[in-house]
């Protein structure tokens, strides 16, 4: 961002964007939003970095986790469930975030391959790590989002760290593969 101006709306979308509640279609115990999900999720993408010795793109990756659900505040949380099993909604949904993203978030950042899938691998096991709370509080609601996780996850086991989620979950979770 090369412009020295204090970008004042930009920086309220991201508020909204960060308070979007996520998992609305699963009963959950604790609150559960875009905002503690995206520090999570750079945390987890900053801790992958360095782990697949990748050091320079851990502020990239964490930039990207803090930022890669505000386009949310416009289109809502669409469950990821429904994306999967819906293609063409998945298509039409990503072309109408990065529309809305292009205008209101100017210093999103561009990642590379490896990059693009360590931030997967912290934007699943970060609603892992969320799951295995809710778990650990009794509720069973969340066993299925545990459970697809760790299926999302298994194509991504060429990224270092990404084995040691799918164990934890597994364990914790009380979930075969």
């Amino acid at each position: 961002m090369q412009n020295n101006k204090l970008n004042i709306q930009e920086l309220l979308i991201y508020r909204k964007g960060l308070k979007v509640e996520r998992l609305h279609t699963v009963p959950h115990l604790t609150p559960y939003n875009n905002g503690f999900h995206s520090a999570n999720g750079a945390l987890i993408a900053e801790h992958l970095c360095m782990a697949n010795d990748m050091e320079l793109s851990a502020v990239t990756c964490m930039k990207y986790m803090l930022l890669h659900d505000v386009a949310e505040c416009y289109v809502g949380d669409v469950p990821t469930n429904v994306k999967m099993d819906n293609s063409e909604l998945k298509s039409v949904l990503d072309k109408i975030e990065t529309k809305w993203e292009s205008r209101n978030v100017t210093n999103m950042p561009d990642l590379h391959h490896t990059e693009k899938a360590i931030c997967k691998v912290a934007d699943l096991a970060e609603l892992g790590m969320f799951c295995v709370d809710e778990l650990n509080l009794g509720n069973n609601n969340v066993i299925y989002v545990l459970d697809n996780v760790v299926d999302y996850l298994q194509s991504y086991t060429d990224i270092k760290g990404c084995n040691s989620f799918i164990k934890y979950f597994v364990t914790k979770g009380g979930i075969s593969i």
